[in-house]
C-alpha cells in the first residue's frame, strides 16, 4: 500500500522464493479494510525472523512468513534496528495537529514487544535513521504542523532520549536556501545516516539535504528545479538507500 499519501491499501506482504519470478501471499490482508504496511525489516542474523511495522500494530514471523503475530498493538510509521543488537529497536509515528495527536518516537528493549515513549511533538510525522559506524547515534527528522522542519533530532544513547540539533533552515520546503516555511512533510519525509560515516546524513523531503557534522548543519545537494545551478532531481524524496 501507499505509506505516504494512502492512495492505495496493503494487501499484505508477499514472498518470493525464486528472485521475484512468482508471489506468494504470506501476511493477508483485505485491501478493503484499508490497512498499510508501512515498514517491513529482516532480521540481519535470521532471515527466517521479519517484523512489519503496520497500521494493525506491530507483527512478526519467526518461520520465514508462514506465519504471523501481533507482538505490539502500537501502529508504527517507521521501525529500525539498533545495528548489532536486534532486541534493541526504535519506532516512529505520525501526528495529526488537527486531533491534538503528537508525532513520537518509541524504543523497545526487547524485540519489538514492548515500546517505551521517548519523544512526542507536536507534528504531522518522524522519520528514523542509524549508522552502524556509530550504533548508539539516532537520528529524527521530525516534520511541524505546517510540514516544514521542525528539527533535526539526535540521540547519543541508543534512543534513551533526543535533543534537537538543527532548526536553522527549513530542509522540507521548496526553496534552496531553505528560507521558506511550510513543506510536504506528511507526504515525501526520510532521512539515512552512511553506514560507514556516522557524522554523514542527508534528509529528503521536496530536496535533498546533506550534513557532515552529525547534523548540526546542512547543504542542499539537490534542487527539484535546479535553482542557482544545483544539481536537479524530481521533487518527492520517499526513500533513500545506501547499496
Amino acid at each position: 500500500g501507499d505509506r505516504d499519501a494512502r492512495d492505495n491499501y496493503s494487501t499484505g506482504v508477499l514472498k518470493s522464493t525464486d528472485g521475484g519470478t512468482t508471489w506468494q501471499e504470506s501476511l493477508s490482508f483485505d485491501v478493503a479494510n484499508t490497512e498499510l504496511v508501512n515498514h517491513l525489516l529482516i532480521d540481519p542474523n535470521n532471515d527466517s525472523i521479519l517484523i512489519a511495522a503496520t497500521t494493525q500494530g506491530v507483527m512478526k514471523t519467526t518461520d520465514a512468513g508462514e506465519s504471523w503475530n501481533t507482538i505490539a498493538s502500537l501502529a508504527l510509521k517507521d521501525i529500525e534496528f539498533k545495528p548489532g543488537n536486534t532486541e534493541v529497536m526504535y519506532g516512529s509515528t505520525t501526528g495529526n495537529p488537527t486531533y491534538n495527536i503528537p508525532t513520537k518516537i518509541y524504543r523497545s528493549i526487547d524485540s519489538g514487544k514492548n515500546w517505551i515513549e521517548a519523544l512526542s511533538l507536536t507534528g504531522t510525522r518522524t522519520e528514523l535513521t542509524i549508522s552502524a559506524d556509530s550504533p548508539e547515534v539516532v537520528y529524527a527528522v521530525v516534520a511541524n504542523t505546517n510540514n516544514g522542519l521542525d528539527s533535526i533530532y539526535k540521540s547519543t544513547n541508543s534512543g534513551v532520549d533526543f535533543t534537537g540539533v538543527y532548526g536553522d533552515k527549513n530542509l522540507l520546503g521548496w526553496k534552496s536556501d531553505g528560507s521558506d516555511e511550510g513543506g510536504q512533510g506528511w507526504y515525501d519525509l526520510t532521512i539515512i545516516a552512511d553506514p560507514n560515516h556516522a557524522d554523514t546524513v542527508f534528509v529528503g523531503g521536496v530536496n535533498t539535504w546533506r550534513s557532515t557534522d552529525g547534523g548540526n548543519s546542512w547543504k542542499i545537494v539537490n534542487h527539484w528545479t535546479g535553482d542557482k545551478g544545483i544539481p536537479t532531481a524530481h521533487a518527492d524524496k520517499h526513500a533513500m538507500e545506501y547499496q
